[in-house]
């Protein structure tokens, strides 16, 4: 069975070359292999390692992993626009809810057809990590600037009572 699959894998990644117009030689490239192990792996000798997936992907994302596994679905998948995220948060901050529900009811669907490569999955995941850590350290500085002022009203408070008193 694994066989098969490499054998699959391969002559399905010919097909995506020949797709593209590209070379055996410039695919190789971006792959940071030799030729004639890309030859190899096309022939059905080799299997795709998955160093070679990685970068595979992170250079087409709108190549279909679930076509390229296993045949099903399109070859080409729709490529996710990952600047659009970035786009709902706008210089202000301000976070644009309607729209940014509109869009991710959109992608969830794509997700859900396969038709988003793992890479920007990945990479989505990270960009929310880092807005949540955001989030974190702003609301971390409004408490403690909260308290700080709570402290200033107090001192304020008795100072006003001294010289009132």
């Amino acid at each position: 069975m694994e066989d098969q699959r490499v054998v699959q894998e391969g002559l399905r990644l010919k097909q995506f070359r020949k797709h593209k117009g590209i070379s055996q030689k410039e695919l190789a490239s971006v792959l940071k292999c030799s030729q004639p192990n890309l030859s190899k792996i096309e022939s059905c000798e080799l299997g795709i390692s998955s160093s070679l997936r990685e970068l595979l992907f992170r250079e087409y994302p709108d190549l279909n992993p679930s076509w390229l596994f296993t045949g099903t679905g399109e070859m080409l998948t729709e490529v996710y626009d990952q600047s659009y995220i970035s786009e709902l948060i706008r210089d202000d901050q301000t976070f644009e809810y309607q729209e940014a529900n509109e869009y991710f009811s959109r992608f969830e669907i794509l997700i859900k057809e396969g038709k988003v490569p793992n890479s920007v999955i990945v990479s989505i995941f990270s960009d929310m990590r880092n807005l949540i850590k955001l989030q974190q350290d702003t609301l971390g500085e409004l408490k403690k600037s909260q308290e700080d002022l709570r402290k200033s009203i107090e001192t304020n408070a008795k100072l006003i009572d001294k010289l009132l008193g």
